[in-house]
């Protein structure tokens, strides 16, 4: 700035910056640093960037959401770690959909924004030739390498099982609503009140799946295709040992354990997930930002 004159102390009205703590933290980051010297100069965070710290939040949320996406990581590095079994997994996508492009599993833990959503959706329009690839690795080369084998089994029994598809179906849900909007914010034209609408609008969206009605819709949609493809359809609820919590003080009764799987699920998993995205909504686009962004527009 020196070098070309800029005066960036009495005119500089704008800065932004990523996420990280040393340049938009609020005690010690550079945007604290050049507003202590020109307070006007208004800190901007990438939104896209924020819309895509939500999705990581809600990908850690719970056990089961957890369980999801690392074992889509551990199926990428397993598939992806030869080039037989790329080709094997190629030729299967080239069996079972003749007509489609040919499609390849993609990292979880990149730092490409909505990385998990095009992983998801990968696994999910791909996972009959995924299945018969896993079971060809174990038949091939199962019989000789007994780790193989075993990480075979592991997959596939995962990949068929009830939790895995309703986890992934839900996730799925919530991807088609944000994915829009993350296109929306990387645009070259972008619309600044077009996306303040967006996302005003998908937050609206994500409050319509938090009802019990939602969530049984979703729930017998699922169960549906685990019967069509053989799978598991049934919820199982987890068998382990039951923390004993002491009684605080006042307190009439301990916490109930809740029986039914399906409910479990629906208040452990499905709430926490769509609790989970709209906090982080309410909390990464406030008033504040939002009104920021209008001025900007103008």
């Amino acid at each position: 700035m020196e070098y070309n004159h800029l005066d960036w102390k009495s005119y500089l009205v704008g800065q932004s910056y990523d996420g990280a703590a040393s340049m938009q933290g609020k005690y010690n980051g550079l945007q604290t640093k050049i507003k202590e010297v020109n307070p006007q100069a208004i800190f901007v965070w990438c939104d896209a960037h924020r819309l895509d710290l939500i999705i990581t939040s809600a990908v850690g949320s719970c056990a089961k959401a957890v369980d999801l996406f690392g074992n889509m990581e551990k199926l990428f590095t397993f598939i992806s770690c030869s080039k037989k079994r790329i080709s094997m997994y190629r030729e299967k996508q080239k069996k079972l959909y003749p007509n489609a492009r040919i499609r390849a599993l993609k990292k979880v833990e990149t730092t490409r924004w909505m990385s998990q959503a095009y992983a998801l959706t990968t696994v999910l329009e791909t996972l009959d030739s995924i299945l018969e690839t896993l079971e060809d690795i174990k038949s091939l080369e199962g019989q000789v390498d007994f780790k193989t084998g075993a990480e075979c089994t592991g997959l596939l029994c995962f990949l068929q099982s009830f939790n895995f598809l309703l986890t992934a179906h839900i996730f799925k849900t919530v991807f088609d609503f944000i994915e829009p909007v993350s296109r929306a914010l990387q645009a070259h034209n972008i619309d600044i009140l077009m996306a303040i609408e967006l996302i005003k609008k998908t937050e609206n969206n994500i409050k319509g799946l938090r009802s019990s009605d939602v969530f049984f819709n979703i729930y017998e949609s699922v169960k549906k295709i685990a019967k069509d493809n053989n799978f598991e359809f049934e919820l199982t609820l987890l068998t382990r040992r039951v923390r004993r919590v002491p009684r605080q003080s006042g307190e009439l009764s301990n916490d109930e354990q809740i029986n039914d799987p399906v409910m479990a699920y629906k208040i452990n998993t499905y709430f926490i997930i769509i609790d989970k995205v709209l906090s982080e909504l309410n909390k990464r686009f406030n008033n504040n930002s939002i009104m920021i962004a209008k001025d900007l527009s103008l």
